[in-house]
């Protein structure tokens, strides 16, 4: 099928119909999975417990509107509308400059609880179910492979949606945002790159990888790279310009110290040998290793592409806890781009 050419078919239609419900079953069941199921109480059944350990008792409240409140509630936001320029040595500190983002879907879901009580728990998993599925569309017709590569899309998109992702909407856009990049490189659109480029620093920090992505089909360009590049720095300076004097400082972004309530690499060191390695193979060994073994598979070595996705491992081993999984997301469009190269059967056809 060739999707590039016959994007409207009923077939394309079809498919792209299922595989948005599909992306819509699994948000809506990590949606019930990743909530918070019970709280906290002083008794249970208004008996007097004597314990040691706190006592918890299971929410009896519509999960719907449990789910509504939450999302918001101050507490999701705290860290990233914090705007004390102080550095603790926390991981929380460097949510600070993700307010922009923060805000914007704060406000998003509240004027929809003004509608409906419920509205903020269906506008989220719409909202990121369709940036998902955009995403996909966007690789499918601007880097076209087999059919049977939707499937691994969607595997992967599975595999990690299975699991507790308490930062899943940066990463969601994150994605979209590679996705854009990606697309605007190949299309060496310099304007939707740029725009692009500047949006994701606004989403998380994360963003600031993407501006290498220009290299993969641009790289005799360097005088438009380094132009994207200090575009990109002085749009997040400004939007940071209160709290520039922490940004400077090495531990706001990637602090050193041991990370109390994550899982730190220490941690997985002094675990059984049959832990250690399920944390290994699930969190790194198994997402960098798709890639790699599609990257030694290809005909077109495309170094550019192959550093960037080196430069992602060394970023979430040195700056991301160990079962940081929403991370690995991120490392979906280069996937797919690893196959596009992969299945090219000669470097002389058009990129």
């Amino acid at each position: 099928m060739n999707f590039k050419s016959d994007f409207f078919s009923k077939k394309n239609l079809i498919i792209g119909l299922l595989t948005f419900l599909f992306i819509i079953f699994v948000f809506v069941n990590f949606m019930h999975n990743n909530y918070e199921k019970y709280e906290k109480v002083e008794n249970l059944n208004d008996t007097k417990i004597i314990s040691n350990e706190p006592l918890f008792k299971l929410k009896t409240n519509n999960l719907k509107n449990n789910i509504s409140e939450r999302l918001i509630d101050d507490e999701p936001y705290k860290n990233a509308l914090n705007r004390d320029c102080k550095v603790t040595g926390d991981m929380h500190d460097r949510h600070r400059v993700r307010w922009v983002k923060s805000i914007i879907h704060r406000k998003l879901l509240r004027a929809t609880y003004k509608i409906n009580k419920i509205a903020p728990y269906y506008t989220e998993i719409i909202l990121h179910s369709l940036v998902i599925f955009i995403s996909l569309l966007l690789l499918r017709k601007f880097f076209f492979i087999e059919d049977k590569y939707l499937a691994f899309y969607l595997l992967f998109f599975t595999y990690i949606f299975q699991q507790y992702l308490p930062e899943y909407t940066y990463s969601v856009f994150d994605l979209i945002f590679i996705t854009l990049a990606l697309c605007s490189s190949k299309a060496k659109n310099f304007a939707a790159f740029l725009a692009t480029c500047c949006l994701a620093v606004l989403n998380r920090e994360t963003g600031f990888l993407i501006i290498f992505s220009w290299l993969i089909f641009n790289n005799e360009d360097l005088k438009k790279f380094i132009a994207i590049a200090f575009s990109t720095v002085s749009v997040f300076l400004l939007a940071n310009y209160d709290i520039v004097s922490c940004i400077f400082q090495p531990k706001f972004f990637a602090p050193m110290e041991y990370q109390h309530g994550q899982i730190n690499f220490t941690d997985v060191m002094n675990a059984n040998i049959l832990s250690t390695t399920k944390v290994l193979l699930i969190n790194y060994i198994i997402p960098f290793g798709i890639g790699f073994y599609f990257y030694y598979k290809s005909k077109i070595k495309n170094k550019y592409l192959i550093s960037i996705f080196l430069l992602y491992l060394f970023t979430f081993l040195i700056a991301s806890p160990v079962h940081k999984m929403e991370l690995k997301i991120l490392l979906l469009p280069y996937l797919w781009l690893f196959v596009f190269f992969m299945r090219k059967k000669s470097l002389n056809k058009k990129l």
